[in-house]
């Protein structure tokens, strides 16, 4: 691997930035929210009807406050220092390196947490992670330019994908048909998604209704599948629209 940049410019520190410390605190807070509300409705009588019911809460509770904190200590201690020759990441607890010429490729993970995922050489071993908690500058743009890049190709394939929309009949006589097709189920995308936090608010501020919130949330991602497969491939899941 070629040298990038000059060895004056390393090593460089980035830690988590202020927009991602914005909804670090969203999250965590909706987290321990949740955890608050079960536990306000067990103990103060609405859920003890069942036995399996109030201990099934319990966990969840217990789950959501522990990835609630977890989330706010991560960020706190995130660190990562970038070399001329590798980089190196601190986490809650350890420390990781991996030089730059040991890595074969590079992709970005856009499950949560997102992250920069890069790829050894060697076979077998293990993806280095790095959670994506900090505002990308220039400098590491360019330290990641020479690798390979498989997210790029699939760019570039998303973008075909999308120019085939408007030349598709199927979807519309005319490119202006085709168009308002687009942006229909464009609409219809965004709808779940907003429909779906107006559900994650409802359970947060209002813990009375959360056997009824709770399966809500558990059938939205149902109603994602279903919208997707009638749409004739406009809406795909995971895609940006």
């Amino acid at each position: 691997m070629d040298p990038v940049g000059e060895s004056s410019d390393y090593p460089r520190v980035y830690r988590t930035s202020k927009v991602d410390w914005v909804f670090i605190l969203l999250r965590s807070a909706f987290y321990c929210g949740v955890a608050v509300s079960i536990a306000w409705g067990i103990y103060d009588g609405g859920m003890r009807e069942s036995v399996w019911l109030t201990m099934l809460l319990t966990l969840l509770g217990l789950w959501a406050m522990s990835t609630g904190i977890h989330r706010l200590i991560f960020a706190s201690r995130f660190r990562m220092t970038l070399h001329l020759d590798r980089i190196e990441v601190r986490g809650i607890s350890e420390e990781r390196t991996i030089a730059r010429s040991e890595i074969s490729e590079w992709r970005i993970d856009t499950q949560s947490p997102s992250s920069i995922v890069l790829v050894p050489e060697e076979d077998g071993a293990d993806e280095f992670k790095i959670a994506r908690l900090c505002a990308p500058d220039e400098a590491l743009r360019e330290w990641l330019e020479g690798l390979l890049n498989p997210d790029l190709e699939r760019e570039e394939q998303e973008k075909r994908e999308v120019d085939k929309v408007f030349e598709d009949t199927e979807f519309g006589a005319t490119r202006d048909q085709r168009t308002a097709s687009f942006a229909s189920a464009r609409k219809r995308a965004r709808a779940l998604n907003w429909i779906t936090l107006g559900v994650c608010a409802w359970t947060l501020f209002d813990p009375e209704h959360l056997p009824f919130t709770f399966s809500a949330l558990m059938a939205l991602p149902w109603f994602a599948v279903v919208l997707a497969g009638a749409s004739n491939g406009l809406i795909k899941i995971g895609a940006m629209l």
